[in-house]
């Protein structure tokens, strides 16, 4: 039986970093509808690039950049 009858139903949790307050914060939203269900915020600031970044086409040359 599954635990969800619905495909979307469930949770979406993200990495939220406010540059305004340089703090970070994870963010649990309802994956129905996206309304914040919890906020956790976090006793340190974490990275954006931290899980991931984006690279274009070409990679940076280490020389050049």
């Amino acid at each position: 039986m599954p635990l969800h009858s619905r495909e979307d139903e469930g949770s979406i949790l993200t990495l939220v970093y406010d540059c305004h307050d340089q703090k970070s914060h994870i963010l649990i939203l309802d994956a129905t509808d996206l309304v914040e269900q919890a906020r956790i915020q976090l006793s340190q600031v974490i990275p954006l690039t931290f899980h991931g970044s984006w690279v274009g086409k070409t990679p940076p040359d280490p020389l050049r950049d």
